[in-house]
């Protein structure tokens, strides 16, 4: 408690007013407090070999000997603090543990084996708290099960009345759930070195995703659409799909499609016509532009100076040759089909001349060498008189 705060913390008794002297249980700032504290001290070693939340403090190492240095320095820091560990709470030199509700070990991360023991023999509820309760337990766990939304749909309806409902899908979805905690799944812990994986699926039920590396999974996510996200028609969608662009932009991927047969995970992702096409276009389209630089007029000395190393500013990935991080195009139909497509495909929504030139410019390097502005961007000023008009 800061010196001076402490008339703040006062409560009344019959045998008169108390302050606390430190920190109490229950006031309203104290999480924040004390969760700002404990990160302001372990900053040192949060993320090489700390991992802690509130007075939960998870110390890890690839070694033994390493393991001891690293208790020795938490030790040393929490004495210069006076902050006292309770030792009979404390577990050392344990190859797993249990740390806020799961069970840790290097293979990865499991369900505690005491909650799923609560879930599998939970009764079937015959109250709205019954179903409250099994509900909150249950989606403790959702990162484990794969479409966790849609498959808990029912009983989350039965929790929108007033009165307490109970019918076959909601006892079904009851059934799987408790099915589903059995099967012992083991989430990967992340490499931030390699690369990750999101696998999509949507229905008219929900979504959800798997994030993954080298086809383990890390984590599963799912979200249950509401009515009102049912009826959305493909002209709602497509805005949506927007949103993501700009973020995405911040991270070097490729998107895939799979088709329903070949992947479990997407088995609904062919009902999202738009999304697809646009997938396919940005994907499979491109493919053939590698095969196009060598007899392009532009191009054709600066790819043979590529061959082995950069030059003059451009490099080759994978086939394709990049100035800086821009994928340059030779003249062709792609062209226009990158204009068109940044101008209104179904990811990006429909931008005026300005921008579609700034956002083929930010992606693409269409110039001819030392040019300044590209005759190809003329392209655009078809585009004003495209636009839809409603008088």
């Amino acid at each position: 408690m800061r010196p001076g705060d402490e008339w703040k913390t006062a409560f009344k008794t019959r045998d008169g007013l108390y302050e606390w002297r430190v920190m109490p249980f229950g006031l309203s700032n104290a999480p924040s407090t004390f969760m700002r504290l404990m990160n302001q001290l372990f900053k040192p070693f949060i993320g090489r070999c700390v991992v802690v939340y509130f007075d939960d403090i998870l110390v890890f190492s690839k070694t033994p000997v390493d393991h001891l240095q690293h208790l020795r320095e938490i030790f040393i820091l929490l004495r210069e603090q006076k902050l006292y560990a309770n030792p009979k709470k404390c577990h050392f030199l344990t190859t797993e543990v249990i740390f806020l509700g799961y069970l840790v070990s290097a293979q990865g991360i499991r369900m505690d084996n005491s909650k799923v023991q609560a879930i599998t023999s939970w009764p079937i509820p015959t109250s709205l708290q019954d179903i409250r309760s099994f509900h909150g337990l249950a989606s403790f766990y959702r990162r484990f099960i794969k479409n966790f939304s849609s498959i808990l749909g029912p009983i989350t309806e039965c929790l929108k009345s007033s009165k307490f409902t109970w019918n076959v899908a909601a006892q079904k979805a009851f059934d799987e759930l408790k099915s589903k905690v059995t099967q012992d799944p083991i989430l990967a812990l992340p490499n931030f070195n390699d690369v990750f994986q999101v696998e999509c699926d949507a229905s008219g039920i929900g979504i959800g995703g798997v994030l993954s590396q080298q086809n383990r999974p890390i984590a599963f996510f799912s979200a249950k659409l509401n009515e009102a996200q049912w009826k959305y028609s493909q002209a709602k969608l497509n805005p949506r799909h927007a949103r993501w662009v700009e973020q995405l932009q911040e991270y070097t991927f490729i998107i895939r499609h799979k088709a329903g047969h070949a992947n479990a995970v997407v088995d609904a992702l062919n009902r999202r016509h738009a999304l697809v096409t646009s997938v396919q276009l940005q994907v499979i389209g491109l493919d053939s532009i590698r095969h196009l630089y060598l007899d392009d007029p532009d191009f054709h000395t600066i790819w043979s100076k590529c061959m082995a190393h950069g030059f003059n500013g451009y490099v080759r990935r994978d086939g394709f040759l990049f100035k800086g991080h821009r994928l340059c195009v030779s003249k062709s139909s792609y062209r226009d089909a990158i204009i068109l497509e940044c101008h209104s495909g179904g990811l990006s929504g429909h931008f005026g001349r300005d921008k579609t030139i700034t956002l083929v410019k930010e992606r693409f390097f269409l110039a001819q060498v030392g040019c300044r502005c590209p005759p190809d961007y003329q392209t655009l000023s078809y585009l004003p008189r495209r636009k839809n008009y409603k008088h």
